[in-house]
């Protein structure tokens, strides 16, 4: 863009990237890249905003709610595909390459470097608006991002440890608070539970492996995967008193497949076990705590348990297959060979 055209149209920038700070700006539908209009009518690309707005911060004078507001809306408008590299750039150039040195191999990715503070500054001297700035685009690369980025999440989580740990204890301990107090913490006569859509844990203890506990554990699944914000690549930690896992060979023995395989004992418990596969199907979906990233997307358990039971879920299989991104379709191969080997 000429100097004498991005002068003139500044104050429609400026304008709009404040619009998109306070809520204001909207979509024009249809479009792509998409474009967002500002209160006055004026349209820009969500990338021209965020490259204008990211270009002009400063660790010093960042502001976390102005920022985050601004990131939010804009996300909501367009996805955090469009947005989250820019984001990631300006905390790269303002946070890392301002107050810290790498101590690692500088030919290994950013990601697998080790940082730590330059000689001569203080913890206390980083900008805390920019390090609650940098844990917000954690979480969202977390909620948002598909299963490989968090890898972005560890780095810059990373990053704040090395200043401000309590930031991420907290997080770790509570999540971010967006979550209802009754799914934070749950616990029944049957099980006691937690999420941490921060760190994008769900952890349940069973008492025992009735029909009602079961049902009680699946009911809060559902309810903590019906949230939008909980992220999209997560961890279940079950642990119950019965060891029987799905009979499938190389599905993961994890206290998942505990829990499935004991749920499907119970034929009422099957419409709810259907709906939590079907609350599993989305993209990018991956389980985060196994130790192979490879072997089995959050879904899997539900719906191989159910199929084991006859043709009349053998639907649910294919549809369950069929929603599989591209990227990971070929990390249910084994399991549907195994699947139909065994009980197609």
């Amino acid at each position: 863009m000429k100097p004498e055209v991005q002068e003139e149209l500044q104050p429609l920038f400026d304008q709009c990237i404040q619009d998109a700070i306070d809520g204001r700006i909207t979509r024009l539908d249809s479009l792509w890249p998409p474009v967002v209009v500002s209160s006055e009518g004026a349209p820009f690309e969500v990338w021209q905003l965020l490259r204008t707005w990211t270009e002009a911060q400063r660790a010093e004078t960042l502001d976390a709610e102005k920022a985050i507001a601004f990131s939010e809306n804009l996300r909501r408008q367009s996805r955090w595909g469009e947005i989250d590299h820019h984001l990631l750039d300006m905390l790269k150039r303002e946070l890392q390459e301002k107050y810290f040195v790498v101590t690692g191999n500088e030919d290994d990715h950013f990601w697998d470097r080790e940082y730590s503070l330059k000689p001569g500054i203080r913890a206390e001297e980083v900008p805390e608006p920019l390090l609650r700035f940098a844990c917000y685009v954690a979480v969202s690369y977390k909620v948002y991002g598909m299963d490989f980025q968090y890898l972005d999440t560890n780095y810059l989580f990373g990053l704040v440890e090395k200043v401000r740990p309590d930031m991420v204890k907290k997080l770790r301990e509570h999540g971010t608070g967006r979550l209802p107090i009754s799914l934070q913490k749950r616990k029944t006569e049957h099980f006691t539970a937690s999420a941490n859509d921060a760190f994008a844990v769900i952890r349940i203890t069973a008492r025992d492996n009735t029909e009602e506990c079961c049902h009680e554990v699946l009911d809060y699944l559902c309810e903590v995967l019906s949230q939008e914000n909980f992220p999209r690549s997560y961890a279940v930690e079950f642990k119950g008193p019965e060891k029987r896992y799905l009979p499938i060979t190389g599905l993961p023995k994890k206290g998942v497949s505990q829990l499935f395989a004991c749920a499907v004992q119970y034929p009422g418990l099957h419409p709810l076990m259907e709906r939590y596969a079907r609350l599993a199907m989305r993209q990018y979906e991956q389980y985060t705590n196994l130790s192979d990233e490879q072997c089995a997307l959050p879904g899997s358990f539900a719906v191989f348990a159910l199929g084991m039971l006859g043709q009349e879920w053998r639907q649910l299989v294919w549809d369950y297959l069929d929603l599989c991104d591209d990227e990971h379709s070929h990390l249910q191969e084994k399991f549907l060979r195994e699947y139909v080997k065994q009980f197609g």
